[in-house]
């Protein structure tokens, strides 16, 4: 499976996330994806008996998460580093805390199917830009941002993916509605009820 296009960037502030569940605010979209490259991170150790490996553990250790974007627009940018944007002007502060957001996009794979992916808790970084003079051959210059993703306290779970070539999946029309998708709200329904 080859993926050969990414669209429909979005993400949504994590509002809580503890023993009692999860909640996220509305879903906004990120227009202009241009990568999203995800790093998975595990740590891994192998003991030894016997004098061979006898046993692995490994332990999820997060993900990272570069998304480059033709532009970043200040309203976004704030929401996601926890900036402040009053009458145009966005103000940065040393002591502005980025929040937990979760991050949705699908990409088109070989096949003209899609893969819907979503990562449920992450916080990003100050984005990287490098502006150049323009030149007879312009150049563009597109911002990468960078985050950590973790498991939520809630339910330990980090990511949700299906792909639209697979007959049992029924929700690509609604995967941008909510962050939670249609089986999870039925279960947690059926747990509490």
């Amino acid at each position: 499976m080859a993926l050969v296009g990414l669209d429909d960037l979005h993400f949504s502030i994590l509002t809580k996330d503890d023993s009692t569940g999860v909640t996220y605010s509305t879903i906004t979209p990120i227009p202009g994806a241009i990568t999203v490259d995800m790093q998975p991170q595990s740590n891994t150790n192998t003991l030894y008996a016997d004098n061979s490996p006898f046993a692995v553990a490994t332990a999820f250790g997060g993900v990272t998460v570069s998304l480059e974007i033709a532009a970043l627009p200040l309203e976004i940018r704030a929401k996601l580093l926890g900036h402040e944007v009053k009458d145009g002007l966005m103000v940065s502060k040393a002591d502005d805390v980025a929040p937990y957001v979760a991050l949705m996009f699908k990409s088109l794979k070989h096949n003209d199917s899609y893969r819907y992916v979503k990562l449920l808790k992450g916080k990003f970084n100050e984005p990287q830009e490098t502006p150049t003079t323009k030149t007879d051959s312009p150049e563009f210059a597109t911002p990468t941002i960078e985050g950590n993703f973790v498991s939520r306290e809630y339910d330990k779970k980090w990511a949700y993916m299906a792909d639209t070539d697979n007959t049992n999946f029924t929700g690509a029309n609604t995967w941008f509605d909510s962050v939670e998708t249609a089986e999870e709200e039925e279960e947690e329904e059926d747990n509490n009820g």
